[in-house]
C-alpha cells in the first residue's frame, strides 16, 4: 500500500473526520467569541478531543506531498498548543510536528506568547527522535554567503536549490509562504558572491517599488558592500557601484531600455501571474524579452498558481527550467459566512464556511439600513477594539464612508498616539485640512488606496502593521502587490477593477493575507451576505482555488481573426479595449520580427491556418512603418497608424516645426503649449481620438500636468481644482475634489501624458532629421520621469533617488539653491539642511532627518 493510500485510509475514517471537524469548530468558535462583543453570542462547548490520536495521525500527515494533508497537520499542531492545558504533556508533540513542517516561526511565536517555555525541551524524547529533529533543523538551514544562515521552510529550500541549478525558475506558493523573504536572501547571497552584479527586480506597481526598496535597503545595509539600489530609469542616477539592484515596474524598465541596455545577471519577476493582466501583461513580457540575454537567470514568483510550468513557453525550449510549486500554508485560516437572520435587521448568524457547520448568533447595536452600514457594522462587531482589521472596499469613496461608520459604531475616542497625530498633520497639509482622512485618523482608523501620496500611504501601512491603526479600509491596491498582512479581513461582494466581481483566485490571494506568519497563529476572513448570489456570483468562498497563469499575449492570439481584421483595416483608431491591447501586442511583435523570432514565438501559442496570414500581415505592417518602426517598438501601446498620422501632421508643418516643440514646463507659455499638444495627440496618436476630452477638459488637465511637472505640492493642485469647480458653479465635496485630483494625477500625469509625450517627441525629432531641420528638445529629455515623479529639476530627482518621497523632496529642495545636483551634491546639501527652523510637517522632517543621518553614516 502506498503512502497516499495509507493517508487516505486514515483521514477518511469516521472517527478522524469527527475529531478533526471538532478541532475546526472549536477554532472557529474561539475566534468568534474572541472577536465579537455581542451579548447574544452563544457560548460554544465542545466535547473532549482525542488529542493523542490526532497528533499521531498528524505526524504521519507531515510526510504527505498533498498540501491539504499538511494543512491538517498544521491545524492540529497549532490548535493543540492553543486549546489544551500546558500540563497535558502533549505540547512537545506539537513542537515536533511544527519542526517537521519547517514552521519554526510558529514555535518562536508560541514562546513569545508564553505558551511554550523559552528554553523548553522534550525530556521524554528518545535519542532517535532528538536526532531526527536535529536533522530537520540542519537540512532546513540555508547559508547566505559564508557565515550567515537562516532556517527556511520547504518551499524556500526548494526555490533556493532551483535558483542555483537552473536558468529560468517559476515558483508558486500561497501569500504567506515567504516568497519575498527568500528572494531577498537570494539577492544578498548573489551580491556577496559576485564582485560585479546587475540585478533587476520587476514589480507590478509603484507602491511595491517603495516597499521592495525599503526592504532591500535594510538587507543591504547589514553588508560591508558598496551596492547601488536604483529606482529611477535615468542614466545619470545609476550610481557608480559595481553591484546594482534595479527595482522597476515594466513601464520604468521600458524607459531605461530606450536609452541604455544594461546586462542583467538575474531578473526577478514578482507577482508573475500578472503577465495575464491586459495590456500591462503584454508590456511585462515585452520588457522581460528586451532585458534578458541568453545568460540571464530569470526567477518568476506567483501566488498559489496551478500551472507555474506555463512560464516555460515564454523562453526557449532547450533552456534549463524548473517549476517550484507548493500549496502549503504557514498559518491556518478560518473563513466565516455572515448572514442576516430572517425578518430581523440586527440579528445575524456567523458560521465557518461549509454546508454543515454550526451557526452562532450575534446582535448588532444599530440597524444596518444601507449596504455600506452592513459592511461597516459587522466589521466593527467582529473586529472590536483590537488591531489588525482590514476592510476590503470596492471604491475609495466607500473607504471614506466605512471608516466613519466603524468609528461611530464603536464610539471611539480620539487617539493619543503621537505618530498618528503627526500623520493627521501631514494629511491636512499635504492634501486638505477638510479631507476625511485626517478625521478618521483621529479615531485610530485609516483608509488606503493607490492614488494617495507615497509618504502618507507608507506611513499608514507602517502604523497599521504596528497596531497603532486598528482598522484599515482598503481597495484592490492590496491585491495589486502591497505586501501587507492582517489578523482579520472583512468583505462584502468584493470587486476588482471597474465593477468586475472578484474572481475566486483573486479572493484567495487576498484572503492569504489574513494571519501574519510569526505574529498570529490563525487568520480570519469574514464574508458578509454570502447567501446573496448577486454579491457572490461564484458562490460563497469555501475552498482555496489556484490561479491559472495565462499570458495576455496568448489571450490576444486566441482572437487571431479579430487581430488580423484590425491590421487589415489599417489599425483604425477606435475606442475598443481589444484594439487598445492589440497595439501593445503589435509593438512587441514588431520587436520580435526585427530579431527574426516572431514566427517561432507565435507558433508556441497558436495552432491554426491563420498563423501564416498573421505573420505576413505583421511583416507588411513592419515594412510600412519603415524607419518609424523603432518608434513603435520603444513606445508600446501607441497605435502604429497614429504614429504615421502624426508624422504626416508634422511633415505638413515642417516650415514652422519649432512651434510644435512643447514648452519647458517652467516657461510662462507652458499651459497654452500643452493644451495644443493634447489637441494634436487627440487628432493623431490617441486610440480613442478623444483621450484628453474637449477643450475645457484639455485645459484642466494641462493645468494639472504643468503644475505637477513644476513640482507643485498636491495641496496646491487640490486648491486649484477646488477654485476651478467653484468658478464653474459645481458644488463638489472636498472628498470628491481630492479623489478626482489624485485620480487625474495617476491616470494622466503619470501614465497617459508620458506615454504619448515620449512618442510625440520621438516622431517630431525624426521628422526634423528627415528634413534636415534643427529643433531643441533638450529641456524635455527627462520628461517621462518628470511626469511620473511630478518634479522639474535634477535636484528633485537626486533627492528621490536617495530615498525621499516626492512630498519631502519638493519641501527640502525649497531650501536648496542649486537645482542641478546629482547624488553627491544632494548628499552634501542634506547634511547642511537646518530642519529645526523650518516650518515643515513633522513626518516630512523625520523622513528628511532619517535620510540625512544615513547620508552622514554613509559618508
Amino acid at each position: 500500500m502506498s503512502l497516499d493510500q495509507v493517508l487516505s485510509s486514515l483521514t477518511s475514517t469516521q472517527y478522524f473526520i469527527e475529531q478533526y471537524n471538532e478541532v475546526i469548530e472549536r477554532s472557529g468558535s474561539k475566534q468568534l467569541r474572541h472577536h465579537s462583543g455581542s451579548s447574544t453570542l452563544e457560548q460554544y462547548v465542545t466535547p473532549d478531543i482525542d488529542w493523542k490520536y490526532l497528533l499521531k495521525i498528524a505526524n504521519i500527515l507531515t510526510f504527505s506531498n498533498n498540501f491539504e494533508d499538511r494543512e491538517k497537520a498544521l491545524r492540529i499542531a497549532t490548535s493543540n498548543l492553543l486549546f489544551t492545558d500546558k500540563d497535558n504533556g502533549l505540547q512537545d508533540s506539537s513542537v515536533s510536528l511544527l519542526k517537521q513542517l519547517s514552521n519554526f516561526r510558529t514555535i518562536e511565536l508560541a514562546k513569545k506568547k508564553g505558551i511554550l517555555e523559552q528554553n523548553g525541551g522534550n525530556e521524554t524524547s528518545t535519542v532517535s527522535e532528538v536526532l531526527a529533529e536535529k536533522r530537520i533543523e540542519i537540512f532546513s538551514k540555508i547559508f547566505v554567503g559564508e557565515n550567515r544562515f537562516f532556517i527556511g521552510n520547504n518551499f524556500q529550500n526548494e526555490l533556493w536549490d532551483s535558483f542555483h541549478s537552473n536558468r529560468v525558475v517559476s515558483a508558486s506558493a500561497p501569500t504567506s509562504a515567504g516568497k519575498s523573504f527568500i528572494l531577498y536572501k537570494i539577492i544578498i547571497d548573489y551580491l556577496l558572491n559576485n564582485v560585479y552584479a546587475n540585478l533587476l527586480y520587476l514589480v507590478p506597481t509603484r507602491a511595491l517599488i517603495n516597499q521592495v526598496y525599503s526592504d532591500l535597503k535594510s538587507e543591504v545595509s547589514a553588508l560591508d558592500l558598496d551596492v547601488d539600489i536604483v529606482t529611477l530609469p535615468l542614466e545619470f542616477l545609476l550610481g557608480s557601484s559595481r553591484r546594482k539592484i534595479f527595482i522597476f515596474t515594466q513601464e520604468r524598465l521600458h524607459i531605461l531600455l530606450a536609452s541604455i541596455q544594461p546586462r542583467f545577471d538575474v531578473i526577478f519577476v514578482d507577482e508573475a501571474h500578472k503577465i495575464g493582466d491586459s495590456y500591462r501583461g503584454v508590456l511585462l513580457q515585452h520588457a522581460i524579452s528586451k532585458a534578458e540575454s541568453s545568460n540571464t537567470k530569470v526567477v518568476y514568483t506567483s501566488p498559489f498558481s496551478e500551472n507555474p510550468e506555463k512560464i516555460k513557453q515564454f523562453h526557449l525550449e532547450n533552456e534549463r527550467f524548473e517549476a517550484v510549486h507548493t500549496s502549503e500554508v504557514t498559518v491556518n485560516q478560518n473563513v466565516f459566512w455572515i448572514n442576516q437572520e430572517p425578518r430581523s435587521t440586527k440579528k445575524w448568524n456567523a458560521k465557518l464556511a461549509g454546508d454543515n457547520t454550526r451557526a452562532q448568533s450575534i446582535e448588532l447595536r444599530f440597524r444596518p439600513t444601507t449596504q455600506t452600514k452592513r459592511l461597516a457594522f459587522l466589521s466593527a462587531e467582529f473586529g472590536g477594539d483590537e488591531s489588525g482589521n482590514l476592510i476590503y472596499v470596492n471604491r475609495p469613496s466607500d473607504a471614506e464612508n466605512v471608516c466613519k461608520l466603524v468609528s461611530d459604531y464603536l464610539d471611539i475616542s480620539d487617539t493619543v498616539e503621537d505618530e498618528v497625530v503627526k500623520l493627521i498633520e501631514l494629511s491636512e497639509r499635504v492634501l486638505h485640512r477638510d479631507y476625511s482622512l485626517a478625521k478618521v485618523l483621529k479615531k485610530g482608523l485609516a483608509f488606503h488606496y493607490g492614488n494617495l501620496p507615497q509618504i502618507i500611504r507608507s506611513k499608514i501601512e507602517e502604523l497599521f502593521a504596528e497596531g497603532k491603526l486598528k482598522y484599515l479600509a482598503c481597495t484592490s491596491t492590496l491585491i495589486e502587490g502591497v505586501n501587507m498582512s492582517c489578523k482579520n479581513i472583512f468583505l462584502r461582494g468584493p470587486k476588482k477593477g471597474a465593477g468586475n466581481h472578484m474572481l475566486p483566485e483573486d479572493f484567495w490571494n487576498l484572503a492569504g493575507r489574513a494571519g501574519r506568519w510569526g505574529i498570529e497563529f490563525q487568520g480570519n476572513i469574514f464574508c458578509i451576505d454570502t447567501s446573496d448570489s448577486t454579491l457572490w456570483p461564484y458562490g460563497p468562498p469555501k475552498k482555496r482555488q489556484e490561479y491559472r497563469i495565462e499570458s495576455a499575449i496568448e489571450k490576444s492570439l486566441r482572437k487571431t481573426e479579430m487581430l488580423i481584421s484590425y491590421i487589415e483595416d489599417g489599425l483604425p483608431r477606435i475606442n475598443d479595449s481589444n484594439f487598445y491591447q492589440f497595439n501593445y501586442v503589435i509593438s512587441f511583435f514588431f520587436d520580435l520580427y526585427g530579431k527574426g523570432e516572431l514566427r517561432e514565438y507565435i507558433n508556441r501559442f497558436v495552432e491554426s491556418e491563420s498563423v501564416d496570414a498573421l505573420y505576413d500581415l505583421l511583416g507588411h505592417q513592419y515594412q510600412l512603418m519603415d524607419s518609424y518602426v523603432d518608434i513603435s517598438v520603444t513606445n508600446p501601446g501607441v497605435n502604429p497608424s497614429g504614429i504615421l498620422s502624426l508624422r504626416d501632421y508634422f511633415t505638413q508643418r515642417k516650415n514652422r516645426i519649432e512651434e510644435l516643440v512643447p514648452s519647458d514646463p517652467s516657461s510662462p507659455d507652458a499651459l497654452e503649449s500643452y493644451v495644443k499638444v493634447f489637441s494634436r495627440v487627440n487628432k493623431t496618436l490617441s486610440q480613442s481620438g478623444d483621450e484628453f476630452g474637449n477643450h475645457k477638459r484639455s485645459f484642466m488637465l494641462a493645468l494639472l500636468v504643468v503644475n505637477w511637472m513644476q513640482g507643485q505640492p498636491i495641496a496646491k493642485l487640490i486648491k486649484d481644482r477646488e477654485k476651478y469647480e467653484r468658478k464653474k458653479g459645481r458644488n463638489k465635496s472636498i472628498n470628491t475634489v481630492v479623489r478626482n485630483v489624485l485620480e487625474d494625477v495617476e491616470k494622466y500625469a503619470r501614465f497617459i501624458v508620458p506615454k504619448y509625450m515620449a512618442c510625440y517627441l520621438e516622431v517630431l525629432e525624426a521628422v526634423a532629421r528627415e528634413n534636415q531641420l534643427e529643433i531643441d528638445t533638450s529641456a524635455l529629455e527627462q520628461i517621462q520621469v518628470s511626469l511620473e515623479f511630478g518634479v522639474s529639476s535634477q535636484t528633485h530627482l537626486a533627492l528621490i533617488r536617495l530615498g525621499l518621497s516626492r512630498t519631502s523632496a519638493i519641501a527640502v529642495s525649497a531650501l536648496i539653491a542649486d537645482d542641478s545636483l546629482t547624488d553627491e551634491g544632494a548628499r552634501v546639501a542634506l547634511r547642511e539642511i537646518d530642519l529645526a527652523s523650518s516650518d515643515l510637517p513633522a513626518l516630512v522632517k523625520e523622513e528628511i532627518s532619517s535620510l540625512a543621518t544615513e547620508v552622514n553614516v554613509g559618508s
